[in-house]
C-alpha cells in the first residue's frame, strides 16, 4: 500500500460510498446496513486466519483466506482491500514469504482504519 493512509483510507471510503449508491440505484434500497453486517465477520475471520497461517506458513490456507477477503471486499467497493489482499494470495501462490508478514500488516492497518471510519459514519 503506497501513499499516505489517510489518503488511501479516503479513496477507500469514496470507493466503498459509491458502491453503495450504485446498488441503491440498481435496487432501489439502501443495503449499506446489511452489506456491512456481513463484510465485518468475514473481515475479522480472515485476517485472524491470515494471522495463524502466515505465522505457520501454511501456503493453502493463505491463498483461501486472502481470496475470500479479495472477493468481499471487491463486492463492498473496498478497492485497496481487496488488491491488498489479491497481492498477498498472489505472493503465496508464488511461494514468497519474504514480505508477506509486512503485507499482512499493511493489510490489517488498512482494515482497521476502513471499519473505524464505517462505522464513525
Amino acid at each position: 500500500m503506497d501513499g499516505d493512509l489517510a489518503a488511501v483510507v479516503q479513496q477507500e471510503l469514496i470507493d466503498i460510498e459509491t458502491m453503495f449508491n450504485e446498488l441503491k440505484n440498481a435496487v432501489g434500497m439502501d443495503m449499506r446496513d446489511e452489506l456491512l453486517a456481513l463484510f465485518y465477520p468475514t473481515l475479522d475471520e480472515c485476517l485472524l486466519g491470515l494471522d495463524e497461517s502466515v505465522a505457520t506458513l501454511d501456503k493453502e490456507q493463505i491463498i483461501s483466506f486472502a481470496h475470500k477477503l479479495k472477493g468481499a471486499a471487491g463486492q463492498l467497493g473496498a478497492t485497496q482491500i481487496s488488491l491488498s489482499s489479491k497481492n498477498i494470495e498472489q505472493s503465496a501462490k508464488k511461494d514468497e514469504f519474504a514480505s508477506m508478514s509486512s503485507q499482512l500488516t499493511q493489510l490489517k492497518v488498512l482494515a482497521t482504519a476502513v471499519r473505524a471510519s464505517l462505522i464513525s459514519a
